[in-house]
């Protein structure tokens, strides 16, 4: 992600069926991503039963494509603490076996299984 002449490497998921993107405060923070709007909305957060009616920030940032940084995207998100309020219940361990056992592959090669797992 880009604002000005700062990048910052991020993970991200792309969702074609949500109609907004979320973005955490902490990294619109470290990036200095400015307010260009405000928007009142009941939203229905991942994981979650019950709509959250708030008033979110809005920012605005260019996505760049890390292996060729002339393709980018212009992308408005709305600022938010939690990306996600399902908790995630298994062991680093375990998903280490399922990763391996459908032969699938992590996007991103710097995520490693240990004490710690984020997603």
């Amino acid at each position: 992600m880009t604002i000005g002449n700062k990048r910052k490497t991020i993970n991200i998921l792309l969702d074609n069926a949500s109609q907004r993107c979320f973005l955490k405060k902490e990294i619109a923070d470290e990036m200095k991503l400015p307010v260009i709007r405000r928007e009142k909305l009941l939203v229905y957060v991942f994981g979650s039963r019950d709509p959250i009616e708030k008033i979110y920030e809005v920012v605005q940032f260019t996505l760049c494509n890390s292996r060729d940084p002339e393709k980018s995207i212009k992308i408005e998100s709305l600022l938010t603490e939690v990306i996600s309020s399902s908790p995630f219940k298994e062991s680093a361990n375990k998903l280490e076996q399922m990763v391996s056992r459908k032969n699938m592959k992590l996007s991103n090669a710097s995520v490693s299984f240990g004490n710690e797992f984020s997603l």
